[in-house]
C-alpha cells in the first residue's frame, strides 16, 4: 500500500483499461486532488494509479465536499490486481453505495432530531409548534422513513456479512437500500426545512450539514433511479414465479 490518501473511483466511470494504459474520464472522485494515488476498478481488474500521472481539475458538490473531475491520458498504473470476488456490478460502485445509503441514514435521523429539537422550541400563537397536528404528523412521517432507511442500510451490511467472496446476492440488498434512502431524502429534507421555517437555510444553522449531504450523497455512487433500475432487471432476469420466494427467503436469511 503507497503512503498517503488514496481517493476512490466509482466503478460507474467511463474509464477503459487497453495496453497496459488507462484513458477516460471520472466525475465527482472525492478528495482526488488531495490524493497521492487514484484506484479505479474496470472490468474486475483494480488499477492504481499516481496522482501525477493524471490531470486533475478540483471541484466541489452541493455539500461543499470536494468532488474533482479526472482525466486519464494512457495514464500507466503502478499496481494492478484482481478482486477475488464474484459480482455481477463494479465491486466499487456496489461498496460505495452502501456506504452512502448508511451516511444518508445517519444524516436523516440527524436531520429529524434538529427538527424534533426546534419544533419544541419554536412558540406561535402561544405555545410550542410541535404541539401542531400537522406538524406531528409531518415529523412523525419523517422519523418512520429516517427509521426505514437505517433499517435497509443495516440489512444490505448483514447480506454483505452472509455473502462472503460472492457478492452477487448482497446486490440486491445493497441496492434496495441506496433506493430507499434515495426516496427517504426528500420527505426528511422537506419536513426538516419546513419545520425549521427561514433559520433552516441560514449558513450559520447547523440543519444545512445533513440536508445539504443528503442531496449531495443521493446522487453518488448511482442515484436511486440506477439501483431501481438493476432490481427491475434482476427481477425480470429471474421471473414473475421467483419473485415472491426471493423475498421472503432474504426476510429469513
Amino acid at each position: 500500500m503507497p503512503p498517503g490518501p488514496l481517493a476512490l473511483i466509482d466503478g460507474g466511470a467511463e474509464l477503459t483499461f487497453k495496453d497496459g494504459a488507462l484513458s477516460g474520464i471520472a466525475e465527482g472522485v472525492p478528495w482526488a486532488a488531495r490524493a497521492g494515488h487514484l484506484v479505479a476498478e474496470v472490468d474486475g481488474t483494480v488499477l492504481l494509479i499516481p496522482a501525477d500521472a493524471v490531470t486533475i481539475a478540483p471541484d466541489r458538490n452541493m455539500a461543499g465536499e470536494p468532488r474533482d473531475t479526472v482525466t486519464f491520458k494512457t495514464a500507466t498504473p503502478s499496481a494492478t490486481g484482481s478482486l477475488d470476488l464474484t459480482a455481477t456490478l463494479p465491486v466499487a460502485r456496489t461498496l460505495g453505495a452502501l456506504m452512502r445509503a448508511a451516511q444518508m441514514a445517519g444524516a436523516m435521523e440527524g436531520a429529524v432530531t434538529l427538527a424534533v429539537q426546534h419544533a419544541g422550541d419554536r412558540e406561535q400563537f402561544g405555545r410550542p409548534i410541535a404541539k401542531f397536528q400537522a406538524i406531528q404528523q409531518m415529523l412523525a412521517r419523517a422519523a418512520a422513513r429516517a427509521a426505514q432507511a437505517r433499517s435497509a442500510a443495516e440489512t444490505a451490511f448483514l447480506a454483505l456479512d452472509r455473502a462472503g467472496g460472492d457478492l452477487t446476492d448482497a446486490e440486491w440488498d445493497v441496492a434496495a437500500a441506496k433506493v430507499v434512502a434515495g426516496e427517504a431524502a426528500e420527505i426528511v429534507y422537506d419536513a426538516a426545512h419546513q419545520t425549521h421555517g427561514a433559520i433552516g437555510f441560514t449558513y450559520e444553522h447547523e440543519l444545512h450539514f445533513t440536508t445539504r449531504r443528503l442531496w449531495a450523497w443521493r446522487g453518488e455512487f448511482g442515484a436511486e433511479t440506477y439501483w431501481a433500475g438493476e432490481i427491475g432487471r434482476r427481477v425480470l432476469a429471474r421471473g414473475a414465479d421467483n419473485l415472491w420466494p426471493d423475498l421472503t427467503a432474504r426476510q429469513k436469511g
